[in-house]
């Protein structure tokens, strides 16, 4: 569904789930994700204004809250310890600025910020430490740091048992295309996606892997609303 700011989009999703409800769809297998947390408890509120409480068995979350949820549930298939840790925003500038203490670089010269952008970036765009190796320019230092840093960022969080939350869409795409993750992406049959058009290329191969069975899936949104193109919407 395209149209206009005020036009109604979530409205229309909301009572679409529950329709789904209302004609004996279970709620479990129905997941609406959207972009933030308050956009996701405004969603459920209405929800259950609309059909009461069987409401709150309807899966909404944000594309990182759904990600982690079944990484706890499944993320052993994958190698993900069952308690693994989150990092936030100060967990990741903090790791950043011991590798380059490590580097003996200053952290105040090379602001930890620049890299956690730029690995966010290349995380979103399902570059890994890896794949950015091989296509670095070598010629240009701080390409070339940046894929040494990246590299021992990755180890680092893969010994402390760690995940970013890019890696949270990252693992979440991994599990769903492993033979675990495929059975339980089976369990949400009728998937809704609010503001799509922030969706990111690793949101829309999430997307892809969770429809890959039944390809049902219903999305609202307005190119002209745009608003993280700055983290890689497109």
């Amino acid at each position: 569904v395209v149209a206009g700011a005020g036009s109604g989009k979530t409205r229309v999703l909301t009572h679409r789930i529950a329709n789904l409800i209302a004609r004996g769809i279970p709620p479990s297998r129905i997941l609406a994700i959207t972009f933030t947390n308050k956009a996701a408890r405004e969603m459920k509120e209405r929800s259950i204004a609309l059909v009461g409480e069987t409401a709150r068995e309807v899966w909404i979350s944000t594309f990182h809250s759904f990600a982690a949820r079944i990484l706890r549930m499944g993320g052993e298939a994958i190698g993900l310890p069952q308690n693994f840790t989150i990092l936030d925003t100060d967990d990741v500038r903090s790791l950043l600025r011991a590798i380059l203490e490590e580097l003996n670089l200053d952290p105040k010269r090379e602001d930890p910020r620049r890299y956690a952008a730029e690995i966010s970036r290349l995380k979103n765009e399902g570059t890994s430490p890896e794949d950015y190796l091989k296509r670095f320019d070598p010629t240009r230092p701080w390409e070339r740091l940046l894929a040494q840093i990246y590299l021992r960022y990755e180890e680092r969080k893969a010994q402390t048992g760690s995940l970013d939350f890019d890696d949270l869409l990252l693992r979440a795409v991994e599990l769903f295309e492993h033979e675990a993750g495929s059975r339980l992406a089976t369990r949400f049959r009728y998937i809704h996606v609010d503001e799509y058009q922030d969706t990111n290329p690793m949101q829309y191969r999430l997307l892809r892997a969770l429809t890959r069975e039944h390809a049902n899936l219903f999305v609202v949104g307005d190119a002209d609303q745009s608003i993280y193109a700055w983290r890689g919407a497109d």
